[in-house]
């Protein structure tokens, strides 16, 4: 049953539904930041006073911040699976993968190409759809982004911890990959946020007169923590605080792209509560992650997400899954 919440309606759906994307005739332009392992008090607007988020927290402050939302899963592969598609988990064949919690470079299985997902319902409407960033959900061809209704794809096929490191000689080199073709090996992680910004001004720009499907999926802050020596040299959190204020600073790249080119807009920055089981990073506010390995043993994992729209105030709470639609009662462009 559908549940309204001030200005935005985030109705339960076993399939994404793209008509929840138009309102008199028009299209929006459509946003999805998702970032991985991020604690549910690792933003100023939700308790932290050692990371610094001001574009965020101004989001939140602006808009309407929800305080009671889940996924389907805590861990990487079934959580995108789940919210990808609009299915829990297990009815997609993610409920584990050859035994384990999550996918594992080279193995022989993935989303399914049968599934039908977010991406490929809105490019068959005639968005153009893009993932930057994190992918996971299986890194054999058939199981790739360009597979499941990206026109383009930028970024990681699975967690940035899954490359050659010094606990893990024997894996394979990490691939940078663009559309189908690996294009670099082992990339420097320090750098990936600003060359995945780059990729979304760029495409932004390419599609002004299209309606358009960015999905920006985060390695931040999922170990090993990689930021730019700028970022690193203003934290006072360490490299931890370093990855969040990597995070506020896209959200503010992409924003004023949106407002340069004239957007309308809403927001709905998607962040996880947690997605890593045991201990947490000693930058992260542990008070926040108390339920982080409880998670793992029940069905969903909590999340922190708000809304924004320009001019209204919110404050209103939200009980509903990640693999809600959103609609709103606003023209324009949508960050979700």
């Amino acid at each position: 049953m559908p549940g309204k919440f001030g200005k935005a309606c985030f109705v339960r759906t076993n399939c994404p539904n793209w008509e929840t994307f138009v309102l008199n005739g028009k299209k929006y332009d459509i946003v999805l930041m998702n970032c991985d392992d991020l604690g549910y008090g690792d933003l100023g607007c939700y308790g932290s006073s050692v990371n610094h988020t001001p574009t965020l927290d101004k989001m939140a402050e602006e808009g309407t911040r929800l305080t009671d939302f889940y996924a389907g899963s805590p861990v990487c592969s079934p959580s995108r699976g789940g919210m990808l598609t609009g299915c829990y988990p297990p009815r997609i064949g993610f409920g584990s993968f050859e035994g384990q919690w999550v996918l594992f470079p080279g193995q022989g299985v993935g989303l399914n190409p049968d599934e039908v997902t977010l991406a490929e319902a809105l490019r068959d409407a005639g968005y153009r759809t893009k993932l930057i960033g994190k992918w996971h959900c299986g890194d054999q061809e058939a199981f790739l982004p360009l597979n499941h209704g990206f026109d383009e794809y930028y970024g990681l096929p699975y967690s940035n911890d899954m490359g050659r490191q010094v606990t893990r000689e024997d894996n394979p080199p990490l691939p940078l990959i663009d559309g189908m073709e690996i294009i670099e090996e082992q990339p420097d992680q320090c750098s990936l946020t600003e060359r995945y910004v780059e990729q979304a001004v760029r495409f932004i720009r390419e599609n002004r007169e299209n309606p358009f499907f960015l999905y920006f999926a985060h390695m931040h802050v999922h170990l090993p923590l990689y930021a730019s020596e700028a970022f690193v040299k203003q934290s006072e959190n360490g490299d931890y605080g370093a990855c969040v204020a990597a995070i506020d600073w896209a959200a503010r790249c992409v924003l004023h792209e949106l407002r340069r080119l004239g957007f309308e807009y809403r927001f709905l920055p998607d962040f996880p509560f947690s997605l890593r089981r045991g201990t947490a990073p000693a930058q992260s506010d542990r008070r926040r992650r108390s339920e982080q390995d409880a998670a793992k043993r029940r069905a969903f994992s909590k999340k922190n997400v708000f809304l924004l729209y320009p001019g209204k105030s919110g404050g209103c709470a939200c009980r509903g899954l990640e693999t809600a639609c959103c609609q709103t009662r606003r023209t324009g462009s949508a960050f979700v």
